[in-house]
């Protein structure tokens, strides 16, 4: 057994609660991540977030089909987060009438 002076043993305590601490807040962190990603919903607005909304989420707002809510993904992954409605004009099938029918019940936050 090692012989510890009571100093070196508040030090040693010290030193096992930070590393506790820095886990905890490690796998908090992760999990706060999955669970904006997973469904985000802007409570101010009450509208989705295009740019983190994931498949099933993009599907709820009206004029957004699997398909259109693919391409939105997709169009995520390889550009980035939207930073205007116009770069949604972009993907096949958003038109004036479908952009106009996805701004009612959609918001861009940038991050």
């Amino acid at each position: 057994m090692i012989s510890l002076t009571p100093q070196e043993q508040k030090a040693l305590m010290f030193l096992l609660v930070l590393y506790v601490c820095g886990i905890s807040l490690g796998i908090l962190s992760k999990q706060n991540q999955v669970l904006q990603t997973m469904v985000y919903v802007n409570e101010d607005l009450g509208k989705i977030d295009i740019n983190v909304a994931d498949l099933a989420l993009l599907k709820e707002i009206p004029g957004i089909g699997e398909k259109l809510a693919m391409r939105i993904i997709e169009y995520r992954k390889e550009y980035g987060n939207f930073s205007s409605w116009e770069q949604l004009r972009q993907i096949k099938g958003i038109h004036n009438g479908t952009l106009e029918k996805i701004k009612k019940h959609a918001c861009i936050l940038t991050p």
